[in-house]
């Protein structure tokens, strides 16, 4: 049989300087508004500070380095680390945690802003609730309207929904 070796992980405050390790205390214990990037994009349920996950990937990783999230939630991480150089790898359990950290680490050109603003300008007269519904089965058969289904969300539901019957449009800009 090999030899079997062990090795002793040191424990962060063993390894980092006191001015590292009191900036991930501070930034962990952050009470502003979540902000900036694209962090406003969506609020998922569970999300955390920005800052405590910028001062992680700056105090354990370089530039070039990869971070992976397992439980990726709301794309916290996969931002700061994207925004800090590094490659960033997530991974969850929730369809829509994957759908959100894929948008908000898919970067867009100038000319793509300008496209999705002229869609979106375009698209603001026909969201009318007293339209009648025109059902994006695709969307629901896919479950993306799983979270949004009780009697009360129907609004959100419904905007959505003629919404994305304008998604064509987006391509013809």
């Amino acid at each position: 049989m090999g030899q079997v070796t062990q090795t002793r992980t040191k424990a962060a405050s063993e390894t980092l300087r006191p001015d590292t390790l009191r900036t991930i205390i501070e930034a962990s214990r952050c009470s502003e508004p979540v902000s900036g990037l694209t962090h406003n994009f969506y609020r998922y349920p569970a999300r955390f500070s920005p800052h405590f996950a910028r001062a992680a990937i700056l105090a354990f990783t370089n530039r070039g380095d990869t971070v992976f999230d397992p439980f990726m939630g709301g794309g916290t991480t996969l931002v700061e680390a994207s925004a800090l150089g590094r490659n960033g790898v997530g991974t969850d359990i929730n369809p829509l945690a994957v759908f959100v950290g894929k948008v908000k680490t898919t970067p867009l050109s100038e000319s793509d802003l300008l496209t999705v603003r002229g869609w979106a300008d375009a698209l603001l007269p026909t969201l009318n609730l007293h339209r009648p519904p025109l059902r994006a089965t695709r969307w629901a058969e896919d479950d993306y309207q799983r979270n949004i289904s009780d009697r009360l969300a129907w609004p959100t539901r419904k905007t959505l929904e003629l919404a994305l019957a304008q998604l064509d449009r987006l391509a013809d800009l």
